[in-house]
């Protein structure tokens, strides 16, 4: 069912539409040269090879044995494998394949808070508004801007999400279950996103089943039962097959001892603790913004109305409780629950916001990317400097003997830019593997 979009009383009730289409380019813009200007950071280097322009077969030779090494002794994750891919890829191609994939899952997002698929005036308002909300709510923007992220996670998400949208939007529903070739498209989506994660599939599962059952109207049940099933029967493919992996394994015991887990009872009262304090830590501002919004459009609509939020809300308290057998809780792993919950803040600033409201949000939202664009060009500058000096020294004595390197510091929150330096300082084999030059740390005073 379609929800209402910007619905503004007045003379000038068109206004805040002209506004939030005139902003969607700027915001677009924003996002995209953020990340054109995201340096190398972190695990960036153990993923990825020094660019010196290599042809392309010769890079899609190293990205099938580096993909084949890490699935086999590492990570097994869909998101390692595109990590691995996008990274030693050109630049260019990378930034113009997150921008598509940036606008792409906004627009999916928008299309859950909406209720139906379509690209019009209404689907651009929409995407603005997610824009905004997800700038100013989301609670780590490294989803977006680091890059092993953004091609580990965000893409990954937005491949989540579009199967989300085929289950629960009736329109694209029809459209794919009926088509001979856009039904197979959604088997495959969803053995992807099976691939993607290792707490994500069932919930998903458990989405569908529940939407099956408390969403889609009885009439409807039979005619789309074969297809959920075979939906969900790919996510669960998908996710055996990562399960299976030889490296998922070897990851899972690494952590089991480098966190020193042992089974048992006052584990997992620990570890149900930890998810508790890692979400909440994390996402208070987004939960609390979301609550109040869903309590308004149910208080003003009704369940009925909402019961596709509702379904969605069952699925992200899921999604933070199959963390728990996790030997260790990273934020990252809430990112299906945080976009449920922008799902009722999009719909309640499309239905009830007016002029004063939409400018403010948009003010801010602009005012926020511009200060993330100025603390990532001002790390970019000082990881450049570095990069410079080190390739100056390829080749040369320093660079077998052990060149002296600095650890960069910044100075925005972790919530903005996720500083990795520590892993450089950890991993230094690894980062002078990337460059072919033996790095060392700098003293101090040198």
């Amino acid at each position: 069912m379609e929800q209402p979009v910007v619905t503004v009383l007045g003379r000038h009730r068109h206004r805040p539409r002209v506004l939030l289409i005139a902003i969607a380019p700027l915001l677009l813009a924003l996002f995209a040269v953020t990340f054109s200007i995201s340096p190398v950071n972190g695990e960036d280097y153990g993923l990825s090879r020094l660019d010196l322009g290599q042809p392309l077969l010769d890079r899609l030779s190293w990205i099938t044995q580096k993909s084949a090494y890490q699935w086999l002794h590492w990570n097994a994750r869909l998101g390692e494998q595109l990590s691995i891919f996008w990274l030693t890829m050109p630049k260019s191609a990378f930034d113009a394949a997150n921008s598509f994939v940036l606008a792409t899952f906004f627009w999916l997002i928008a299309t859950l808070a909406r209720g139906v698929a379509r690209i019009d005036y209404k689907s651009i308002t929409l995407w603005s508004i997610t824009a905004i909300v997800c700038t100013l709510l989301w609670p780590s923007l490294d989803y977006f801007f680091w890059r092993t992220i953004a091609a580990g996670y965000l893409q990954t998400m937005a491949i989540t999400v579009f199967v989300v949208c085929i289950v629960g939007i009736e329109e694209l529903n029809q459209r794919f279950y009926s088509s001979r070739y856009l039904g197979p498209l959604a088997v495959l989506l969803a053995f992807l996103a099976g691939m993607s994660f290792e707490n994500l599939p069932p919930v998903l599962v458990a989405y569908v089943a529940i939407w099956h059952y408390f969403g889609v109207p009885e009439v409807n049940r039979r005619r789309r039962f074969a297809s959920d099933a075979g939906v969900c029967a790919a996510l669960l493919t998908g996710w055996i097959v990562l399960l299976a992996a030889p490296s998922t394994w070897q990851r899972r015991a690494y952590y089991y001892e480098a966190f020193h887990v042992q089974p048992g009872l006052n584990n997992d009262l620990q570890r149900i603790a930890d998810v508790i304090q890692k979400f909440f830590g994390s996402s208070w501002m987004l939960f609390l913004v979301s609550l109040v919004s869903l309590a308004i459009l149910i208080k003003t609509q009704g369940c009925r109305r909402n019961r596709d939020m509702l379904c969605l809300s069952a699925a992200a308290i899921l999604c933070v409780g199959s963390v728990i057998p996790a030997p260790y809780t990273e934020a990252r792993a809430f990112g299906f629950a945080w976009i449920v919950m922008i799902i009722p803040c999009v719909r309640v600033l499309a239905r009830y916001g007016n002029r004063l409201l939409y400018g403010a949000a948009a003010i801010a939202a602009v005012s926020a990317l511009a200060y993330t664009l100025h603390a990532y060009l001002d790390f970019h500058m000082r990881v450049a400097e570095r990069d410079s000096y080190i390739r100056a020294n390829l080749g040369k004595s320093a660079c077998a003997e052990g060149l002296p390197i600095t650890l960069i510091p910044s100075y925005v929150s972790q919530g903005i830019l996720n500083n990795r330096e520590v892993w450089v300082s950890s991993s230094l084999v690894q980062v002078s593997i990337f460059y072919g030059c033996k790095l060392v740390l700098a003293q101090r005073g040198e």
